[in-house]
């Protein structure tokens, strides 16, 4: 394969910051053609999906707080202590849903 020396560097660069010879380099990303597997993810894709597994561990949590917050006013009219901080906490993981999907969005555009 002839490669121009800008192509050659940015290949060696690629393949050091894989750990990898540029000749391994070049055979793992052919193999991952070959075999249909996808390319190597980019840093902002990777911290898009870190911040998006964050948002699923936050969403799981938020299930029960809100509710436990609402069952109390439903019992006895007045609200908890707690639904305060509950709905705070509910605003906080959309927002974190918001910057997982910017970060998402701007990755694949």
């Amino acid at each position: 394969m002839r490669l121009s020396d800008a192509e050659r560097t940015t290949l060696a660069a690629a393949a050091d910051r894989a750990g990898l010879a540029l000749a391994a380099y070049l055979v793992r990303a052919r193999m991952d053609v070959a075999e249909h597997r996808t390319g190597s993810i980019t840093d902002l894709q990777r911290d898009a999906l870190a911040e998006l597994m964050v948002v699923g561990r936050l969403l799981r949590r938020i299930g029960t707080d809100p509710n436990q917050a609402v069952g109390r006013p439903n019992a006895t009219g007045q609200p908890g202590a707690d639904l305060g901080p509950a709905a705070a906490y509910c605003m906080q993981v959309a927002r974190r849903a918001d910057e997982a999907i910017v970060l998402l969005r701007k990755s694949l555009l």
